[in-house]
């Protein structure tokens, strides 16, 4: 019969239409699902208990998890809750709370997929607490995007703000996606910030904000990278702010990596706290791809006397600067910052750049290719008491350097050259069309290697500039060689005559020396005594000699000799083929006496019991034979506790001390993240880019005579060494 078949087909086709399997959360069970095959979706307001200790986890292995539209997973206690599942994804509105409870700092929040991640719009996951924001980690092997709110900020009092971590290194991952409201880990008013670190293994777009301000205390650090794509602030939207909100805070630290292109098109605000807050660092890395500056990058120090902060832009491709780039101090009492930008491609400045302080900060744009400067850049030293503040400086250098006519170097201010001055090197053409302002006591310095610069004098302020030719600057594009002219130049000095006559380019030149020797007088214990006397007379050098001499094996001598020599050496060098010169030379007599008196002594020998005392000093991890990530954590704990002994001030001033440690911080950090991470190489070169920096600023703080010359070298000895580990740690 075929009714039976057609039954079967039917019974089939309806089977294969029905949803896959399902498991409710079982909550107040310890688990959040009913054990089996099918998505775990939570589709009703839960509670899991996380206890004090390590927390909640849920390993669901191959099963997905979804928590649906406007549904809340509320994880009590402090120990917080693990998820691994095969994708997890929060629906429109869901929630995942995880405050700790009262009195208690936020716990923490972990979920961990091989697939892909998704918070959807207005999801929220929050560990938020009053004592302190807890954490909130997310990892995938496939894509993350979180269009809703991330939050581990602090809800007053104390408690500083939490740690977000968010990867795709999990099997070789892909894209994150930030949107929404963003993320906050802002600490309480009177703690610092918290931590936002983004890695992704692909590209990275920050859609939505970042928040991680500091109350009393210092602002956060925001760490984004890009490891394998480009790396976006999308315009008004993706805000980063690490500023402090407390009276003396410092600003947070703002750390952007892209293997490719890097875009800024929202603003980054890392300034001090009034009081005195000092301004943070701001590091932008477009490694291979082009750099694009299209907001503010605001570095300045509090109100009150904080220094200006630091910001570095390097690209392997070229930068554009559109947005305005400030890192000034917060009064006179305090220096402006640095702002340095390097590229291997041209670089353009549109837009306004300041370190202007009590004592003006640094200015540097330097390409391989070509620099435009349409905006003004100034490093003013405004101090007026006790004492005038020293200009800083604005250096500028490419293959073609133009300042447009709407361009201006400022570095006014007290000191002699190289402060309150402006430097420009051009390997090629050098145009200025706009003003050059040095300090009254300083200059201006115009140094080419092919091309003579074209400016105009009256735009150029004080009225002396060094303009001068160096063959040293690197040779850009079909560089020609250098056409230099000699001339010829005759020196004549006294009790010689010398008479030169020449043809073309001659050089004849005579030179007097005289020298006296100073009496000696050695002393020893006398034992046997011979005595030799002798006259010489030689007629050929017009010299006279007479020597009585008394050697004794041991004596008490004084010896007293008194010479008087003077040479006269005339030279004539001809570089034509016609040539005439006549020299006179004459060498005078030279009279040498020595006399030697033999005094008796006596001598006493005294023996001095000698003891040695042996100390073995304690070994440290450097005197181990380490290897590998081990020798890189233990250099850089060498170089962080050489830091952390010093006096502020030995190491340039507070500003200086804070900027160095904060470097090697972050290289430890990247380090740490390495080890974990499928792209491996490129985390450690980020590391290396700290360090390379690092030794930036200890050079910089060197060359102002603000460093021990002796600190800079272990300083630098130690660094250098910790990157040629990491090199190896790179190729390996």
């Amino acid at each position: 019969m075929r009714f039976p078949t057609r039954v079967a087909f039917l019974l089939g086709l309806l089977l294969s239409l029905m949803p896959v399997a399902r498991a409710a959360a079982l909550c107040g069970n310890g688990q959040l699902c009913d054990p089996g095959a099918g998505v775990c979706e939570i589709t009703a307001g839960c509670t899991i208990a996380s206890g004090t200790g390590a927390g909640v986890i849920f390993d669901l292995g191959a099963r997905p998890f979804v928590i649906r539209a406007g549904k809340t997973l509320t994880v009590t206690g402090t120990g917080g809750i693990t998820i691994y599942a095969s994708t997890i994804e929060l629906e429109n509105g869901a929630k995942i709370v995880a405050t700790g409870g009262p009195g208690n700092a936020g716990a923490s929040v972990a979920l961990e997929s091989p697939g892909n991640v998704t918070l959807r719009v207005d999801t929220v996951i929050d560990v938020s607490a009053q004592p302190g924001g807890g954490s909130i980690g997310l990892r995938s092997g496939g894509a993350i995007s979180a269009m809703g709110s991330l939050q581990a900020s602090s809800a007053g009092g104390a408690g500083s703000g939490g740690n977000i971590d968010i990867d795709t290194f999990l099997d070789n991952g892909g894209n994150i996606e930030i949107g929404g409201t963003g993320i906050n880990t802002t600490g309480g008013p009177m703690d610092s910030g918290g931590f936002v670190d983004i890695n992704a293994n692909l590209a990275l777009t920050i859609g939505g904000p970042i928040t991680s301000r500091g109350g009393s205390f210092d602002g956060g650090s925001v760490t984004l990278a890009a490891l394998g794509g480009s790396l976006s602030l999308l315009p008004a939207v993706g805000a980063i702010t690490t500023s402090s909100n407390g009276a003396g805070g410092y600003g947070g630290d703002v750390d952007l990596y892209a293997a490719g292109a890097l875009s800024i098109g929202a603003p980054i605000a890392a300034k001090g706290a009034g009081g005195g807050g000092n301004g943070a660092s701001i590091d932008l890395v477009a490694d291979t791809g082009n750099l694009t500056i299209g907001a503010r990058l605001d570095a300045g120090g509090g109100p009150g006397g904080g220094y200006g902060g630091d910001v570095t832009a390097t690209a392997g491709g070229t930068i554009s600067i559109s947005g305005v780039i400030a890192a000034p101090s917060g009064g006179t009492a305090a220096s402006g910052g640095t702002i340095d930008i390097s590229a291997t491609g041209f670089i353009s400045a549109f837009e306004s750049m300041d370190v202007t302080g009590g004592d003006g900060g640094t200015i540097s744009i330097v390409s391989d290719g070509a620099v435009t400067v349409a905006s003004a850049l100034t490093a003013t030293g405004t101090a007026t008491m006790p004492i005038a503040g020293l200009g800083g400086n604005v250096e500028l250098q490419g293959c073609d350097v133009t300042v447009a006519a709407a361009g201006a170097l400022v570095s006014t201010g007290d000191g002699p050259f190289p402060f309150a001055a402006n430097a420009i090197e051009a390997s090629g053409a050098m145009t200025i069309l706009g003003t050059l302002t040095a300090g009254a006591v300083s200059h201006n310095q115009l140094i080419y290697r092919s091309q003579a610069p074209v400016f105009n004098p009256a735009k150029v302020t004080p009225g002396v500039t060094d303009v001068h030719q160096s063959d040293a600057l690197p040779c850009c594009i079909a560089c020609q060689p250098t056409t230099t002219t000699s001339s010829s130049t005759t020196t004549t000095s006294t009790s010689t005559t010398v008479t030169s006559t020449t043809t073309s380019s001659t050089v004849s030149t005579t030179s007097t020396s005289s020298t006296t020797m100073l009496t000696t007088t050695s002393s020893l214990v006398p034992t046997t005594t011979s005595t030799s006397v002798s006259t010489t007379t030689s007629s050929s050098t017009s010299s006279t000699s007479t020597s009585s001499t008394t050697s004794t094996s041991v004596a008490s001598t004084t010896s007293t000799s008194v010479t008087t020599t003077t040479s006269t050496t005339a030279t004539s060098t001809t570089s034509s083929s016609v040539t005439s010169t006549t020299s006179t030379t004459s060498v005078p007599t030279t009279t040498s006496t020595s006399t030697t008196i033999v005094v008796p002594s006596t001598t006493t020998t005294i023996v001095v019991p000698t003891t040695t005392t042996t100390t073995t000093l304690p070994l440290t991890c450097m005197d181990l034979p380490l290897q590998g990530y081990d020798a890189v954590d233990c250099r850089l704990g060498t170089l962080a506790d050489t830091l952390a002994v010093q006096e502020p001030t030995t190491l340039g001033g507070t500003r200086v001390a804070r900027q160095l440690t904060a470097k090697v911080s972050k290289a430890r950090k990247l380090v740490t993240t390495a080890r974990r991470a499928k792209k491996a190489a490129a985390v450690l070169k980020r590391a290396d880019r700290q360090l390379r920096s690092f030794d930036r600023v200890v050079d910089k703080t060197a060359q102002k005579g603000k460093l021990p010359a002796d600190l800079r070298l272990r300083l630098l000895d130690l660094s250098r060494a910790t990157s040629a580990e990491i090199g190896v740690l790179r190729a390996s």
